[in-house]
């Protein structure tokens, strides 16, 4: 990936209730027309957190807490595709879309006909904070083999430098671990997949009409921290 600006969202995000919930010790196994998508999101930055939690005003006693990221959602992932049922739909996919920083995440989606996901950004929050929101871009669809119900997407590394929050990234294969880390997951070992990551073109974008980003559901900001668990003292 080529050097990007990364623009430090001031606008509040809406707060998803189950974001970082318990969940069960086991994850399942994707049912016809799903998939489970694999791999980890890992971000650094050189500004100080404390500064920027002062400068964005986020209280003191809510400073104790990990970066916390979440996969796009994509109209039609929770298997519902209609205005009537959107909320519902955010919601059924929020409940098992976030991951913190550096670990791996284990995100299922429903697969229309064509069988492809799309990836613009995935959305991190400094410090667990709605008010630090970021997108990291991503930039790739994926389209998911017959049969196959585990895909690994890879390990991506971002590194924001500086005021401008300039970013460098990179994609790489860290295939054994994923596959480690997906058989410690599930009950009986699974087979992972590689996936083979395309880039979205213009015409992708415009054909389907979507920016394939975090889309919240709207529920109150006191709300956001009650399934978040702090850092380990």
């Amino acid at each position: 990936m080529q050097k990007n600006k990364l623009i430090l969202c001031c606008a509040l995000l809406s707060a998803c209730t189950a974001m970082l919930s318990a969940k069960s010790k086991f994850i399942d196994v994707p049912g016809r027309n799903e998939v489970t998508v694999v791999g980890r999101i890992h971000f650094k930055t050189d500004m100080d957190k404390n500064w920027l939690m002062d400068t964005f005003g986020v209280p003191a006693d809510k400073r104790n807490y990990d970066d916390c990221y979440v996969l796009p959602y994509i109209p039609g992932s929770a298997g519902l595709f209609t205005n009537v049922h959107k909320a519902k739909e955010i919601r059924a996919f929020n409940n098992q879309a976030w991951g913190k920083n550096g670990d791996y995440f284990f995100v299922q989606y429903k697969l229309l006909k064509d069988r492809t996901l799309y990836f613009s950004y995935v959305t991190l929050f400094i410090g667990g904070s709605y008010m630090l929101p970021v997108k990291l871009p991503l930039n790739f669809k994926v389209v998911v083999p017959e049969k196959e119900k585990f895909l690994y997407l890879g390990d991506f590394y971002y590194s924001a430098k500086g005021f401008a929050f300039e970013l460098t990234a990179a994609h790489k294969d860290e295939y054994d671990e994923a596959q480690k880390a997906l058989n410690e997951a599930t009950k009986k070992p699974q087979t992972l997949c590689r996936a083979n990551l395309e880039e979205i073109t213009e015409e992708d974008i415009e054909n389907n009409n979507r920016s394939f980003w975090y889309e919240s559901v709207g529920t109150k900001f006191s709300n956001w921290y009650k399934n978040m668990e702090p850092k380990a003292e």
